[in-house]
């Protein structure tokens, strides 16, 4: 279901007014093409709330919603959710995508209700988050051109080591911050 818009903010499915306007979620040139484009879903903008609140930080959207030619122009996949209204990558001032695996873990509930990644800082150090229940890789680190399974990822960094328990500053030094 796509999100109701009120006052320019987008709702929650609960009725609450979110801490994004639409117009966040439509980075750049997509907010003149907004009309012919998509609407957020509404599942989108829950996880990214409580990202937010659980973070007591403001979120920056850096893509939502984008046109296929913004897509391919970021070298985004073909059938990528950012292209229905489903993704979104993030960041915040103050937070290192490490920073964000716990809260992502918990608004994807380890990814069995969406899917996550956290990107090296030569890819722009950002967080993905989307709605996506179908993909094989729920949760990921994106370093180059590779998107690395998180859980094969934390195992061959931090050998024996739950992803909970993962030291951030080493897993932020290793995403190049």
């Amino acid at each position: 279901m796509k999100a109701r818009v009120v006052g320019g903010y987008l709702v929650t499915s609960d009725g609450r007014i979110a801490h994004f306007l639409e117009k966040e979620l439509y980075v750049g040139s997509n907010w003149m093409a907004r009309l012919s484009l998509p609407g957020v879903e509404e599942e989108l903008v829950d996880r990214l709330e409580a990202c937010r609140l659980d973070a007591n930080a403001p979120i920056l959207i850096t893509s939502g919603v984008r046109t296929k030619n913004s897509n391919i122009a970021v070298g985004g996949a073909s059938n990528s959710l950012h292209l229905t209204g489903g993704a979104a990558d993030f960041h915040a001032r103050g937070f290192k995508p490490w920073d964000w695996v716990s809260t992502l873990e918990h608004v994807t509930f380890r990814g069995s209700i969406g899917r996550f990644g956290i990107y090296h800082a030569d890819q722009g150090g950002h967080c993905h988050l989307d709605i996506d229940t179908m993909s094989a890789l729920r949760r990921f680190v994106k370093i180059g051109t590779v998107y690395h399974p998180l859980e094969q990822w934390v195992e061959s960094h931090f050998p024996g080591v739950p992803i909970p328990d993962v030291d951030p500053v080493k897993a932020n030094r290793l995403l190049g911050f």
